[in-house]
């Protein structure tokens, strides 16, 4: 390896550690830093993202900023383990379902002024009043009866309503099987919904609906219309 080449890596190294040394100080959890790049902040580049993970958790993956003089971390780790597990109660709920759905939970505010990385969903929204969430759910459900849309409707109502006062917005997509392979492949190495999830699902049959107090603003027959 060339000269240059060894001062990138080091370089890199060097970020590495300083981000998991930055977490672990505010957590108390030992964290591995996959990647880092994307420069940002004054015209110097005096801070850069790392993607990260808590070392026991290598599928709860979230972004942190870091200063490069190690003078603070902006990070959302804490949002990124409350949307891990609204997303696994909320599969508990359609596991069993008849059809194959793939689920990402994102909350419009990341960043919360906390170490306390485990604390439960109520905490968190009390954190942040007016926060919101956006919902993305992938299914390769295709032309479905009256009867059968009435049940995915059921399914998705109910995984909304585990939680009394949710508000926000759901991004219901209808795509192929291998689509949803390409969705969950991407997102467990993607922290957040961003344009390389889109783009997977840019060919999707894809609408928006509302969520107001845990009420999700969808009929049976917009699931049947998307479906067709």
């Amino acid at each position: 390896m060339n000269e240059e080449g060894t001062k990138g890596s080091e370089s890199t190294d060097e970020a590495k550690k300083l981000a998991e040394e930055l977490l672990q100080e505010k957590y108390g959890e030992e964290f591995v830093v996959y990647s880092v790049g994307n420069s940002w902040g004054t015209l110097t580049e005096d801070t850069f993202t790392a993607l990260s993970y808590e070392k026991t958790s290598p599928t709860v993956r979230f972004e942190a900023k870091v200063a490069k003089d190690g003078s603070y971390l902006i990070d959302e780790y804490i949002s990124r383990k409350i949307s891990d597990k609204m997303e696994n109660k909320m599969l508990e709920v359609i596991k069993d379902s008849p059809f194959t759905i793939a689920l990402k939970v994102g909350p419009d505010i990341k960043i919360v002024d906390s170490n306390h990385s485990d604390m439960s969903v109520d905490e968190y929204m009390k954190q942040v009043p007016k926060l919101g969430f956006r919902f993305y759910v992938v299914t390769d459900a295709k032309n479905l009866s009256a009867e059968e849309a009435s049940e995915m409707l059921d399914l998705l109502s109910r995984s909304i309503q585990l939680y009394p006062v949710i508000n926000g917005s759901m991004d219901l997509y209808f795509d192929s099987h291998s689509t949803i392979e390409q969705f969950n492949d991407y997102i467990k190495e993607n922290p957040n919904a961003d344009s390389g999830m889109f783009e997977i699902l840019e060919e999707a049959n894809h609408e928006q609906y509302n969520i107001t107090n845990s009420t999700l603003e969808l009929t049976a027959e917009e699931v049947s219309a998307r479906s067709s």
